[in-house]
């Protein structure tokens, strides 16, 4: 999906119960909330701005809720324990997790890996359990991935329901 026309088209035909965060995503949805002006400053999201987290949020709107795997919540984990200053680490875990805890707006959700439809061991080295435990949790349910990760949005745009945060937000200048 390459317009913000086409997200919100999806969600009103398809499936707008959820849609599944990319952990670098999900990240700049965090900071954005926590703090618009630290977006360029934490080293995960630094490529970002604060125009970018607005049209996050343009982006999620049409869904309900927010569709997280165990795996996204421990690169989560690790990318602020790893990342955040001392100062903000006790705050933005403890933000985070009240979010986490809000049935109405998160939902966590994951298939078996003895249910995975594709184990390739080639795929699982270029992409790793994460990515492909999304894919498989979007393909057996619909739910579309938002990602500003090239290759895997590169691998999956024919096979599932994808968005690229960047496609997006350039994508008024091919209009």
């Amino acid at each position: 999906m390459e317009t913000l026309e086409k997200v919100y088209h999806y969600a009103h035909r398809v499936n707008h119960e959820g849609i599944i965060l990319d952990t670098v995503v999900l990240l700049l949805f965090f900071v954005g909330k926590l703090d618009p002006l630290y977006i360029h400053e934490f080293k995960p999201t630094h490529q970002y701005t604060k125009e970018d987290f607005e049209l996050l949020l343009k982006i999620i709107k049409p869904f309900k809720k927010i569709i997280l795997t165990p795996h996204i919540i421990a690169e989560l984990s690790n990318h602020i324990k790893n990342n955040a200053n001392d100062r903000k680490l006790h705050y933005y875990f403890s933000v985070i997790l009240n979010y986490l805890n809000n049935k109405d707006k998160v939902d966590e959700c994951y298939i078996k890996f003895e249910e995975w439809q594709n184990k390739d061991i080639k795929l699982l080295c270029i992409f790793g359990f994460v990515d492909l435990s999304i894919n498989e949790l979007s393909k057996s349910k619909k739910i579309p991935i938002l990602t500003d990760d090239v290759n895997l949005y590169n691998y999956l745009k024919d096979k599932t329901p994808i968005i690229k945060h960047s496609v997006i937000k350039y994508s008024h200048i091919f209009l």
